[in-house]
């Protein structure tokens, strides 16, 4: 864990979470291309100030493919827009394969949301402490928030417990040949998955011990530790429902209005524009006041 999760995730998770589902929530209220890049690059920025932007890289490469693929598949199989860009052959219940340049707008700005998506995920994954999170809804449903506990951080002990009996394996001369055959493989993957299998049961009765050592199921809870939200925590929470109804009241004066069918009709770009810059303004308020206060 790094210092900049640290520090983000000393913030209470639900104004945090209230941050990332501000842009997330947002890029689908305009169509403006303006709107929709300014909001990413501001994403981007902030990944890259806190130093997390080269961690995105592998899962970004991912997404593109998918991009890509809705990229191609959608103008291809869609009739819409007016202005031909290609007009292919006439395909049997398909029907005439065309590319508009609408088609290609609209399939762009899908693949901008997409990516706000991702960045929003991702700070999400690195930004939000999630044991503090779920432990809000503790007094709610104990049960699904210690199942849900429980369940994320299975995965990663799983991953570490293959990696450690793989070393383990490797010091006492247990490898596979330098090009084994897929057949090879599967049976070092059946011998690893011996000895995972029995230290994720082992791990597990441990824990239902330690469970029944301290009393869980035996009755309703009499102490719900819960994570108190500070003064200048709620005053930045204010700041972003602020920032909300701000967004709000921009689309309803038809701010990032972009007409994508039947032709593209860009409205007000310059007074988009404009309110990209009152934006990315308000936007750096709650970044600059909670990022001040956990470093001090």
């Amino acid at each position: 864990m790094t210092n900049v999760e640290t520090r983000w995730q000393k913030v209470h998770p639900g104004v945090v979470l209230a941050l990332i589902l501000t842009h997330v929530i947002t890029a689908f209220l305009w169509d403006s291309p303006v709107l929709l890049v300014g909001q990413l690059v501001f994403l981007a920025v902030w990944l890259q100030i806190e130093g997390c932007l080269r961690r995105v890289l592998p899962f970004l490469g991912m997404g593109l493919v998918f991009m890509g693929m809705f990229f191609l598949v959608g103008p291809l199989f869609s009739s819409n827009g007016v202005t031909f860009l290609w007009k292919g052959p006439l395909v049997p219940v398909i029907g005439r394969l065309d590319l508009t340049l609408e088609e290609v707008v609209y399939a762009a700005l899908s693949n901008l949301r997409l990516l706000v998506m991702l960045f929003g995920t991702m700070a999400y994954q690195w930004f939000v402490d999630h044991d503090r999170f779920l432990f809000q809804f503790a007094r709610i449903a104990p049960r699904f928030v210690i199942t849900s506990v429980m369940a994320i951080r299975l995965f990663p002990f799983l991953a570490g417990e293959l990696q450690r009996i793989t070393e383990v394996a490797r010091t006492r001369g247990i490898y596979p040949s330098a090009n084994p055959t897929f057949k090879e493989r599967i049976a070092y993957g059946q011998f690893l998955l011996k000895p995972l299998l029995l230290s994720s049961l082992e791990g597990s009765w441990m824990t239902a011990e330690s469970l029944y050592a301290r009393g869980f199921g035996s009755g309703r809870r009499s102490f719900y530790r819960s994570v108190e939200m500070l003064d200048h925590e709620k005053l930045v929470l204010f700041v972003i429902v602020g920032i909300f109804g701000l967004t709000m009241f921009g689309w309803g004066l038809d701010f990032g209005r972009f007409a994508t069918y039947p032709q593209l009709i860009w409205y007000d770009w310059v007074g988009d524009l404009m309110f990209l810059a009152v934006l990315a303004a308000v936007w750096s308020i709650p970044l600059m006041w909670l990022g001040r206060r956990n470093t001090d």
